[in-house]
């Protein structure tokens, strides 16, 4: 396994330099990554890509699909039935929406029913192969209104295109609530397999001005980014925990599944300070 430098990429057949882009989306399909909006210091953005290999080279190309209808930073997607569902996150029109793109056609984005209740950054989106999960996420606080966590996960039927509650994601030992915000996930055959993101009460007093001025100033300890595993088997709607696995406090990391092994990439280990190291984790046949 070995890292493969990309400092320019081919859009037909001109080449690419990338501007720096945070917060977007990225989905693993058969014919590359796709990259879905995201924002950069200047504005938030609706442009999707996707990188695929040059089967004739060892380069890699750009191919360009439909925008977003909108806007989209901080969101979560998954790929079911060859199409790209996205939502949560900041979205320009503020209505909570999901957005469909068929691969099979790649004509446009279209848009499905809302998720119920309060704005959902930075959350976790996953598939159990019929229907999706959006779990945790954070609504920021207005000049009326503290800020909202939230601990529970909403199911997304496409056959019905509704949207219901699922479960509640399980207390810390402590009874502590967890919101999974900046949390990453990944789905195996019979399981929704999440881990990282921010402790839900320090990182709740931070959104709502509570926090004090030396905030950004402890170790990373501090903080307590959630480094548990949870495991929801989505059949029999039970969890299995596995606690304190190191390396896995991250958020915002990239959690990847590949041969019975997960992997953590990257990812923040306390506010603004993000780590290059990766955690391997081996999965027992049972999970």
């Amino acid at each position: 396994m070995h890292w493969i430098f990309m400092p320019h990429l081919l859009v037909g057949q001109e080449y690419l330099i990338f501007c720096s882009v945070a917060y977007g989306c990225s989905v693993e399909t058969p014919q590359g990554l796709v990259c879905i909006g995201g924002m950069n210091t200047d504005s938030c953005l609706t442009s999707v890509f996707r990188i695929q290999k040059d089967p004739s080279s060892e380069s890699f190309r750009i191919h360009q699909l439909p925008s977003l209808p909108e806007t989209i930073d901080n969101a979560s997607a998954t790929m079911l039935n060859e199409c790209i569902y996205i939502t949560g996150g900041n979205q320009q029109l503020r209505q909570n929406a999901l957005y469909k793109l068929d691969l099979k056609t790649c004509d446009r984005w279209q848009k499905l029913s809302s998720f119920p209740g309060p704005q959902r950054v930075q959350p976790i989106l996953v598939n159990d192969g019929k229907k999706l999960y959006l779990i945790g996420g954070f609504q920021a606080p207005s000049d009326s209104s503290a800020s909202i966590l939230s601990h529970d996960i909403l199911c997304y039927t496409p056959k019905t295109d509704r949207w219901e509650y699922d479960s509640h994601i399980p207390y810390q030992g402590n009874k502590e609530r967890r919101c999974m915000a900046g949390g990453s996930g990944v789905q195996t055959d019979t399981h929704l397999i999440l881990t990282g993101g921010v402790n839900y009460h320090i990182f709740k007093n931070a959104l709502d001005g509570k926090a004090g001025k030396d905030y950004l100033t402890h170790a990373p300890s501090w903080y307590k980014f959630n480094n548990d595993i949870l495991f929801y088997d989505f059949t029999h709607k039970t969890w299995t925990i596995k606690t304190n696995i190191s390396g896995m406090a991250r958020a915002g990391g990239i959690l990847l599944h590949r041969e019975g092994y997960l992997y953590m990439i990257c990812g923040e280990i306390k506010p603004g300070i993000r780590t290059p190291k990766i955690t391997v984790y081996p999965l027992k046949k049972e999970e």
